[in-house]
């Protein structure tokens, strides 16, 4: 019975973190915490480096509202084109650790409110990690808080990583 539990764990797949990164100083501080803590490569673990590129906003962009659809596909492409170069980047600069890390990329277009529970539902993720914008109570109010709205609607278990250098004194 014992030796049956030994072996299970010895099958198990290491943990699955999506890191959802926005190029602001809180996800680099999650991104951070996530390799430095949690992270086991030699375990198995894995890490998908999760981007939403924005959507281009016909509303609230003039420069976009008399666009052709073909231009505006073209222009939504060339966002989510630098996303993914940022990402590519980021893992460059992680696979340079001595122990080599299991890395997706992943960069989908729109609010990731959204696309990260979607995302959680329909691929293997144990946990999501994200940092803090550092918004405040007030904004946050009428802007929504990404975090909150994770933590709340996600199917996995969300770590959120405070930013100490917003944090009250």
């Amino acid at each position: 019975m014992a030796t049956e539990i030994v072996n299970r764990q010895k099958k198990a797949v290491g943990m699955r973190v999506l890191c959802a990164l926005d190029n602001s100083e809180g996800s680099v501080l999650a991104l951070h915490f996530v390799l430095d803590t949690l992270f086991k490569a030699e375990d198995g673990d894995k890490l998908t480096l999760f981007q939403a590129a924005e959507n281009i906003d016909l509303y609230y962009d003039a420069e976009f509202a008399f666009m052709p659809d073909n231009k505006l596909v073209d222009a939504q492409e060339k966002v989510n084109k630098i996303c993914m170069t940022h990402l590519e980047k980021v893992k460059a600069a992680i696979q340079d650790e001595p122990t080599k890390i299991q890395t997706e990329l992943v960069v989908l277009s729109g609010d990731p409110r959204q696309l990260i529970p979607h995302y959680v539902a329909k691929h293997p993720v144990d946990l999501v990690v994200v940092g803090t914008r550092g918004r405040g109570r007030f904004k946050s109010l009428f802007l929504g808080s990404v975090s909150t709205y994770l933590v709340s609607q996600c199917p996995v278990p969300v770590l959120v990583v405070p930013n100490p250098h917003q944090l009250p004194a």
